[in-house]
């Protein structure tokens, strides 16, 4: 199992268009535990803008960055910091990826087998929605049955930006080739269809289906909002028996 963690060089300065990095240094730390759990792991540390071919082979966008490369080799990446309940997410993709065995349905991975182009998922997610990690957990898994697909996992009040962007209202939301957008928790298979039918549409179509946890976005005035002032949970640490 390969963890490489992107983070910034914190240089004590306010530098213009840069925006410090609160949760990378917690990130960080919660990494270096997992990392010491097991000798199967092995965590390198990159500073972003130092790598630049790495970074463009792992499309990494921003930090704090994590991507998980397990017995497959395919890049499983998480933004932010895996906190709350997509701590346990990000642990179960560790698992996912070390076994490299079939997780989805059959008729899900027969319809990934029919995938002809490539397809970038973007899933926004926040520690305290219950919907998110399991389908965090379910776009990993897509991402490992088939080489056409790319998953980014995205905690999405570390990266506000993107939201106004996108306009991304609720969590999970699922980000289609920049485009579409699904709104909500569905069963695996039916999310799956959803996904690859969204891909395969010609232009943009947003829907909201299943559960979701709304998000406040910044107000148009600029002014302070739920969104900019809430932060994700700290970091989780790890408790061993007789450590």
């Amino acid at each position: 199992m390969k963890l490489d963690y992107f983070t910034q060089r914190e240089v004590g300065l306010i530098v213009p268009g840069r925006e410090p990095c609160q949760y990378c240094g917690p990130t960080g730390e919660l990494l270096a535990e997992l990392a010491a759990l097991s000798d199967r792991i092995t965590l390198r540390a990159h500073v972003r803008g130092e790598e630049p071919e790495l970074e463009r082979r792992l499309h990494v966008f921003g930090v704090p960055c994590t991507v998980i490369r397990g017995v497959r080799n395919r890049p499983l990446s998480y933004y932010g910091i895996p906190a709350g309940g997509l701590f346990g997410a990000f642990v179960q993709v560790l698992v996912d990826a070390s076994r490299g065995q079939p997780l989805l349905s059959t008729a899900a991975r027969n319809r990934l087998r029919r995938v002809q182009d490539d397809v970038h998922l973007q899933v926004f997610v926040t520690p305290p929605c219950p919907y998110s990690p399991p389908i965090a957990v379910l776009a990993w898994r897509m991402a490992l049955e088939s080489t056409r697909i790319r998953v980014e996992i995205v905690e999405a009040t570390e990266f506000p930006a993107l939201l106004q962007r996108f306009a991304i209202v609720a969590v999970p939301a699922t980000l289609i080739n920049g485009r579409s957008l699904i709104t909500g928790a569905l069963p695996d298979d039916e999310y799956v269809a959803s996904v690859l039918r969204a891909a395969a549409l010609p232009v943009a179509r947003s829907q909201t289906t299943g559960s979701a946890t709304p998000i406040q976005l910044p107000s148009a005035a600029g002014g302070p909002s739920a969104l900019q002032t809430a932060q994700p949970s700290t970091a989780p640490r790890l408790y061993l028996p007789g450590r």
